[in-house]
């Protein structure tokens, strides 16, 4: 998936991917934040259920733990809203 044309779209997508691999496997290292963004990626690829977007697939309700915590509702609610 190429990043978007526009620039802050293209930075909303990479910001909402570096979120979700850090917040998901921060403590796994390069490899297991790897594994994160080519999850978010694939599912974008081969499903229209999750999104088009990397921000799309993580606002899916029940698909990534971190947006579930209070501390991260802020960024919950903007990825959402």
């Amino acid at each position: 998936m190429p990043l978007p044309a526009d620039p802050a779209k293209a930075e909303r997508s990479l910001r909402c991917l570096a979120f979700t691999a850090y917040t998901e496997a921060g403590n796994q290292g390069t490899r297991g934040m790897a594994a994160v963004v080519w999850v978010v990626m694939n599912r974008i690829a081969v499903a229209d259920d999750f999104g088009d977007t990397p921000c799309e697939v993580l606002a899916d309700p029940g698909q990534f733990e971190p947006l579930q915590r209070p501390r991260f509702r802020a960024f919950a609610k903007a990825v959402r809203g």
